[in-house]
């Protein structure tokens, strides 16, 4: 007979001595209390393991004293098995409303009763088994994420200077075309893994609950246009269309985690081209009550219907994803995870065999302290940001600007941390400015001052 403490409630002593002795001759401990006010203030006392509960009993009956046992965290989860003279299914069903966990009839049978005591102790010290484990499976996932987290930070840091002195040597015209050709491999072959180690950081971030949300005002217009500049490469040298479609209605400054967003549409339309061999690829953008519509579109060979929920867990691909070898099946669960976290979603749709089509929306509120467009002072909530000369900026070397560019635009931080730091070999003020830009993730300030504001010093 399984072990624990019983709480037995009834205001009629024969029922009490019977219970009693049926429970104490097989090793259990025996409390009781007569009505049910005084049950719960034994409960209160001390918890015990399981509550058997007479329904009628004067002052509060047996229902109203399992729901408020019920409502309460501290007792809530002790198994309450009722006690009635009624075999009435009504009274059985509103028994188990009320929170009941079993029902035993009178008169009692003593092997029942037991059967269904010990049913009851066990499956309740199974659930402390099963939260205990899962609190522990919790923690231990907490630590292998925020050790992951680390690991990746350790490996981006040096793998972003690999790729930048890449970058300086890519200038070297006395290189060979040979050389160039090696350089190339490595550049490409450190993007792949810096897109790896960012996206096992991004997640390991979410499962350990340090993702967060950085909301600020931002160009969204100027953020759309950015990605059209990035992909329209890509798309014509793939032979594909390329357009990117907003209504009247979008805004020009938003507030929002303009990171989180642009990182989504970029995995986003990183797919559509990936899986798209010919056609076109669309990104429809609307807006309207303070939330922003991203529709992407493919003429791909699209996502088979009953992979569309499965394609957003870590680390699935399609089994077309699989055969391009590209990616770690990431992109899509952080970008989902990244859209609820900026109370939105991401759905997969379209047609198999004639294009996917990727719809998230955000919430992404007109940011109230949005200036004219003929103010030449930006404004980012109430900080105003130095203006720099065009003449500060053409004196910069052009590959580390576009360098900077390309992260910003990418919402790669480190990368363009990194990137203000071959800038300060030029101007060691102007790349301070920016970095303070970069790091409080002022990204669209970092855009509007590379294409250089009326001349002003910084200081």
């Amino acid at each position: 007979m399984t072990t624990g403490e019983i709480l037995i409630v009834d205001d009629t002593p024969e029922n009490l001595d019977l219970l009693i002795d049926i429970l104490e001759q097989h090793g259990l401990a025996v409390r009781v209390a007569g009505t049910g006010r005084r049950a719960l203030a034994a409960v209160e006392a001390s918890p015990p393991d399981l509550i058997m509960l007479d329904i009628n009993m004067p002052g509060m009956n047996g229902f109203e004293v399992c729901r408020s046992l019920k409502a309460d965290a501290k007792s809530r989860d002790i198994p309450v098995v009722f006690l009635s003279v009624h075999d009435d299914v009504r009274e059985k069903v509103a028994a188990f409303k009320a929170g009941g966990s079993d029902y035993i009839t009178k008169p009692f049978q003593a092997e029942e009763v037991l059967v269904r005591v010990e049913n009851q102790l066990k499956i309740a010290r199974l659930q402390r088994e099963l939260t205990v484990k899962g609190e522990e499976a919790l923690e231990a996932s907490r630590a292998k994420s925020a050790f992951l987290a680390n690991m990746s930070h350790e490996l981006r840091t040096p793998l972003n200077g690999i790729l930048g002195f890449v970058q300086l040597l890519e200038s070297d015209n006395s290189l060979s075309a040979e050389q160039r050709d090696r350089l190339a491999v490595i550049s490409r072959s450190g993007e792949h893994l810096l897109g790896l180690i960012n996206d096992v950081l991004s997640l390991s971030k979410m499962e350990a609950g340090q993702a967060v949300v950085h909301d600020r005002p931002f160009s969204l217009r100027r953020m759309l246009l950015g990605l059209e500049e990035m992909f329209r490469v890509r798309a014509e040298s793939q032979g594909l269309s390329f357009s990117v479609e907003m209504t009247p209605e979008v805004p020009d400054r938003v507030t929002g985690d303009d990171g989180k967003l642009r990182q989504i549409l970029i995995n986003l339309l990183g797919n559509a081209f990936k899986f798209t061999t010919a056609g076109s690829v669309e990104l429809r953008v609307s807006w309207g009550d303070g939330v922003g519509y991203f529709e992407v579109e493919d003429t791909g060979p699209g996502v088979p219907v009953d992979q569309r929920n499965r394609i957003f867990e870590p680390f699935v691909q399609t089994a077309l994803g699989k055969r391009s070898g590209e990616g770690t099946g990431l992109g899509l669960t952080i970008s989902r995870n990244y859209a609820r976290l900026m109370d939105g979603d991401l759905q997969a749709g379209g047609e198999v065999g004639r294009g996917a089509t990727f719809r998230c929306h955000v919430a992404l509120p007109r940011d109230g302290h949005a200036e004219a467009p003929d103010t030449v002072v930006a404004q980012v909530g109430h900080e105003r940001r130095p203006r720099v000369g065009h003449e500060r900026i053409a004196a910069v070397s052009p590959d580390a600007l576009q360098q900077l560019r390309v992260a910003v635009i990418a919402g790669d931080r480190e990368a363009a941390l990194s990137a203000t730091g071959d800038i300060a070999r030029t101007d060691p003020a102007l790349a301070e400015t920016l970095h303070e830009m970069v790091r409080t993730y002022r990204f669209d300030d970092v855009l509007d001052l590379l294409q250089g504001d009326p001349p002003a010093e910084t200081t």
